[in-house]
């Protein structure tokens, strides 16, 4: 049971529900009339009398489906006296505003929205709100791609028969930028297109349609991430309170559900973005639960055809080997270490019938492999608006609820990316905009364009040259992959990874030894981190509201309908409800879906079939007369073939070859690659939305008058009485000698509760405006009030604030199990587990630590002065460590005592005639060679510098001749001895 104070309203509604009410007359006053009804109450004659019926509507229909009649009028009498003044009837409440849909749409790169942005790009997400305001999480939209796949590669051209005339082919190479004109020195400067053809003329061709084009430049890197979002602005003044409106009629909610599958009809469905996306629009905001509730629709291109057949390659007989040479650059003027070996951004290549490699550096042909480095990330969004002003006094009863505000989404075609010229004929791109006026904007720029047809597939990759002939060897080469540049990936190397490593032998299987390969990085670096956003502007002042009536009733919120069909056809005729390829969209004010195909927008969202790929290059000539095959096929998981035996293409890529034109079933025959990228991270959070603008507010002006100004603005919505009705005025004008309806809305219908003490169970209270909930003891001495969407103690200040934060006085407390855990604005140490602390960071320059004292520059105790009583001591600087004791020290680092720098000092002054004071013992052992002390410069013993001196032995008789023993020493150290 809630037991209330003051002014407050109970609203107990269904979405969508609101009531109607109609008058009628008649010459009866016992038995209603049938007919006559209307919305205005007619003019009743002598003998007539006045009735009304009421009854609520349920939308989609539009009228009740019961009334409640009663007379309300009776015939007209004598005029009877006056009557005494009734008293002032209660202040209406406030009313509840309709409730508005936005519709939200953002565009990405990547498939999870991470980043995103209003620029339109591969994928678009999309999401529908009550608040003007985008979402700033790519979470909170759903996201799916709009462009069409990639086709595959055509399969390998088939090896060229044996040839016997010894012809020589001739390989011919050039480059260009742009994929239409050669680049500089007639095509011979690399680019980031390679062109190549082969025949038996060895001069090079000059027309470019000879050359077959393909891009080898590195993709971009990718876009650096977003910023951080600015600091949030200075805390706005106090705002004063405005005025409570009256009871409106809440507006009919559409809510815009969206599933996704990988199968046409939509089972079974989730919320992760797939081949197929399904769209249900209903009145509730669960969303439905059964795949058929909802429209289903390809958004993913099919996969193109495959390619060709290569052509055979032409005959041959001399048997002469050509060998490709490669080497690499970093700068493309000069070699990497290693000779070349070594793999860098440039590589460069030619072909000869010498084994060796050159080491001529224009013998080479160069191009760039290694991508550019991303763009520096975008600018941070501006931060959030600055704190809500301190809550204002209570004012006075205020005026009229604001209306909901509609909605109204418009469409647009064009042939071009940016939407210029823009028509109402589906085209390549469409363009969405949303606005608050039903008038569709007629600037391109004002729509948000994307490409909804997918794209056309590139052309196959040329085919790979057949074996050579002549001497019966085969040459092959060998592909693995590396993250790291030093490790295989997964699977031997076989899965892709951020490096590949390559080279040729004349063996057929792969090597497992890392450095066999010769590695290059072909992903580009990660872009620049984006700057920090601009701090946010401070939230603006509020005005005082003025005081005013009893406000009249709110007019109800514009429902928006979105209606999907499809069809076979670009005119969408004939239409049904069954996805097909292309789909039409109508957004009306009505639930009722139009059924004229005119009425839609029509689109087509499957992508167009890729082009076949480029016939292969002619293999070189053979010796043997034997003829390889290479077999393909494909796989979803990398362990068994896809439907068709393996020859749907799948994730997974596996090939082999052999002298047998039929293909293996036996799926261990095949070495498997994976093709298919992973799935990108998930994206970060996105910043929160600034707070939205203050609403008109209603103001009631009296009785309608002529030549009299009347406003709809931002910051007021007239309302006027004009016969008997109440009316809401729709734009700003200047009322002329008689009453224009076409200026006006007509504003009669609220229902208003109001009462000083109200008694309820199981009801729903909404607090309007600035009024208080309090709870606690009768004489509000102890307890919490709950206004402004904040809840509070009146006595401790303790707080739970409107943006969902817990506000704690500075002398306030908080109690964990009965014992305080803060007090004062600071943690009792009872709560901290002094026994094992972890902390990322610690700044102490005073206190102690295990019995060692902190100081600004050092922890420990003593110095480099040597203790003369019995004490331990260590002591740690930025430049040494010490450890002391009775007449000993050691000291490791650089310092200065006594005018004398050292690196160290070992030191043992004890006094102990019957035992041994040792200094530093050192043993090594165990090597080839041990050296124990390496010394580069003198020696000083007991103050005295070892000497370097020359001595010869006086000559002696050794193994039966005379010799003399020469001694050589250094430093005082003997350095050699020889005869």
């Amino acid at each position: 049971m809630i037991v209330a104070r003051g002014q407050i309203t109970i609203s107990v509604t269904k979405d969508g529900q609101y009531p109607a009410q109609e008058f009628a007359k008649s010459t009866s006053g016992t038995v209603a009339p049938t007919s006559g009804w209307s919305k205005t109450p007619p003019a009743c004659g002598t003998n007539e009398y006045l009735w009304m019926r009421t009854g609520i509507v349920i939308p989609p229909a539009t009228s009740p489906v019961s009334w409640t009649t009663v007379r309300i009028g009776a015939i007209d009498g004598a005029t009877g006296a006056k009557g005494d003044k009734g008293e002032t009837g209660p202040t209406g409440s406030q009313g509840i505003p309709g409730t508005s849909q936005y519709f939200h749409v953002k565009y990405s790169a990547n498939a999870n929205g991470n980043p995103m942005s209003d620029t339109p790009n591969t994928y678009i997400g999309t999401a529908v709100t009550t608040s003007a305001a985008a979402p700033t999480a790519n979470t909170s939209y759903k996201w799916v791609q709009l462009k069409g796949s990639q086709g595959i590669k055509g399969d390998q051209g088939i090896a060229g028969p044996t040839g016997a005339d010894g012809r020589t082919s001739y390989l011919h190479i050039k480059y260009s930028d742009n994929g239409t004109t050669f680049t500089a020195n007639g095509g011979e400067t690399p680019g980031a297109y390679i062109g190549q053809y082969t025949d038996f003329t060895a001069a090079d061709s000059n027309t470019f349609s000879a050359y077959t084009w393909t891009k080898v430049k590195g993709d971009k890197g990718d876009k650096g991430d977003k910023g951080d979002t600015g600091a949030t602005g200075a805390k706005g003044d106090k705002g004063e309170t405005g005025p409570t409106g009256s009871q409106g009629i809440p507006g009919t909610s559409q809510y815009f559900h969206v599933k996704y599958s990988a199968n046409a009809n939509g089972n079974p469905m989730s919320d992760t973005p797939n081949t197929y996306i399904g769209t249900a629009v209903t009145t509730s905001a669960a969303a439905p639960t059964a795949n058929t509730s909802y429209k289903w629709v390809q958004l993913k291109g099919s996969q193109g055809i495959k390619g060709d057949q290569g052509i055979a390659g032409p005959t041959g007989a001399d048997g002469r080997t050509s060998y490709l040479h490669i080497k690499y650059s970093d700068n493309g003027t000069t070699f990497t270490a290693n000779g070349g070996e070594t793999p860098g951004a440039y590589i460069g290549q030619y072909t000869d019938f010498t084994a060796a490699d050159s080491n001529t550096f224009s013998a080479y042909t160069w191009t760039k492999v290694k991508g550019d480095k991303g763009d520096k990330g975008d600018k941070g969004d501006t931060g959030a608006t600055g704190a809500k002003g301190d809550k204002g006094e209570t004012g006075p009863t205020g005026s009229q609820g604001i209306p909901g505000t509609s909605q109204y989404f418009h469409v647009k075609y064009s042939a071009n990316a940016n939407g210029n010229p823009m028509s109402d004929t589906p085209n390549t791109y469409i363009g969405t905009a949303v606005t608050t006026s039903a008038a569709a904007p007629t600037a391109n720029t004002s729509y948000k364009w994307v490409q909804l047809k997918g794209s056309q597939g590139i052309k196959g990759d040329q085919g790979i040259a057949g074996p050579t002939g002549a001497d019966g060897r085969t040459s092959y080469l060998h592909i693995k992959y590396s993250d790291n540049g030093t490790t295989f990936t997964a699977n031997g190397g076989e899965t892709p990874g951020a490096y590949i490593g390559q080279y040729t032998d004349f063996t057929a299987a792969d090597s497992n030894t890392f450095s066999a390969y010769t590695w290059t990085k072909v992903k580009g670096d990660k872009g620049d981190k984006g700057d920090k956003g601009d701090t946010g502007a401070t939230g603006a002042k509020g005005d005082k509201g003025e005081t005013g009536p009893t406000g009249s009733q709110g007019i109800p919120g514009t429902s928006q309908y979105f209606h999907v069909k499809y069809s076979a056809n670009a005119n969408g005729n004939p239409m049904s409800d069954t996805p097909n390829t292309y789909i039409g969209t109508a957004v009306t004010t009505s639930a009722a879906a139009p059924t004229a195909n005119t009425s839609y927008k029509w689109v087509q969202l499957k992508g167009s079939q890729g082009i076949k790929g480029d016939q292969g290059i002619a293999g070189p000539t053979g010796a043997d007369g034997r003829t390889s095959y290479l077999h393909i096929k494909y796989s979803d998981n990398g362990t068994t073939f896809t439907a068709n035996g393996g020859e749907t293409p799948g994730a997974y890529i596996g090939q082999y070859t052999d002298f047998t034109a039929a293909d293996s079933n036996t799926f261990s025959a095949y070495t498997w690659t994976k093709v298919k990228g992973d799935k990108g991270d998930k994206g970060d959070k996105g910043d929160t939305g600034a707070t939205g603008l203050p609403g008109a507010l209603i103001r009631p002006r009296g009785e309608w008058k002529a030549n009299t100004n009347y406003v709809n603005n931002t910051q007021y919505r007239d309302t006027v009485i004009y016969n008997g009705n109440t009316y809401s005025c729709r734009t700003d004008h200047t009322s002329g000698s008689s009453f224009d309806v076409t200026k006006w809305t007509l504003f009669n219908e609220f229902i208003n509760v109001a009462t000083h003490l109200l008694v309820a169970q199981n009801a729903t209270i909404d607090i309007l405006g600035t009024s208080g909930l309090f709870i606690g003891n009768q004489a509000k001495t102890q307890g919490w009030l709950m206004t402004g969407g904040s809840i509070k103690h009146n006595v401790t200040g303790l707080e739970l604030t409107a943006d969902g934060k817990l506000s704690l006085p500075k002398t306030g407390a908080i109690l964990v199990g009965g014992k305080t855990f803060i007090s004062d604005g600071k943690i009792v140490a009872d709560f901290i587990d002094v026994n094992k602390l972890v902390v990322k960071r610690i700044e102490a320059v005073d206190g102690t630590i295990g019995g060692f004292k902190i100081s600004a520059n050092s922890i420990g105790t003593g110095s480099t002065s040597i203790p003369t009583i019995d004490k331990k001591e260590m002591f740690l600087y930025d430049d040494m460590i010490g450890f002391n004791s009775k007449n000993r020290q050691v000291i490791v680092g650089p310092f200065s005592t006594m005018g004398v720098d050292y690196l160290g000092r070992f030191y043992d002054h004890r006094s102990r005639p019957y035992d041994i004071n040792r200094g530093v013992s050192i043993s090594v052992t165990g090597g080839r060679d041990n050296i124990a002390l390496a010394i580069d410069g003198g020696i000083v013993v007991d103050g005295k510098r070892g000497i370097d001196e020359y001595i010869e032995i006086a000559q002696v008789w050794y193994n039966g001749s005379t010799r003399t023993k020469v001694l050589q020493f250094k430093n005082g150290i003997l350095w050699s001895a020889t005869w």
